[in-house]
């Protein structure tokens, strides 16, 4: 019988909740037909790009803050995630996701120069206690499935910017 990677697992829940998040995006323009380039896209980009990067962040993560730190840890794992991930990631997200759905690399740096900032700010209303509660209860291998469960809401967040002009 042949094994699924842990990664690879994370990749079809990945593509799964992206999916989602995009779906229940489309669900709001009633009277329009489904955009079924979008809808594969940012699937696909959920599942294929984004959670090998969160994937591999959270080993990063778990290497570099320190067990010394003792309670506090999950404080530190908190602060290093939303400091560098988000602005990172999203900007990464909103260029490439312009690209692939057929704009111009121009159009891709006016979309991460409009929509970053705010998005970010969005992004700092939920994610820190979602992240400071999963490094502090979440066993290191479930965490980005954990994640995943409020990246629904977070891809429908997504889904709806990068369809926004």
């Amino acid at each position: 019988m042949l094994e699924r990677s842990p990664l690879r697992t994370k990749m079809v829940t990945g593509t799964a909740i992206a999916s989602l998040g995009d779906l229940i995006r489309q669900s709001e323009n009633k009277g329009q037909g489904f955009d079924w380039k979008s809808f594969l896209i940012f699937s696909l980009w959920g599942g294929a790009v984004f959670t090998p990067i969160a994937h591999h962040w959270y080993g990063i993560i778990g290497k570099v803050i320190p067990e010394s730190l003792g309670a506090f840890r999950f404080v530190a794992m908190m602060a290093m995630d939303q400091t560098l991930f988000p602005p990172a990631v999203t900007s990464l997200t909103f260029f490439s996701l312009t690209l692939l759905l057929g704009g111009t690399p121009q159009g891709g740096v006016e979309k991460v120069q409009r929509d970053l900032w705010p998005t970010l700010l969005t992004n700092w209303k939920v994610w820190p206690l979602v992240q400071a509660l999963n490094f502090k209860f979440v066993p290191p291998q479930l965490q980005v499935l954990t994640v995943n469960v409020t990246a629904v809401w977070w891809n429908y967040v997504l889904s709806k910017t990068q369809a926004s002009s």
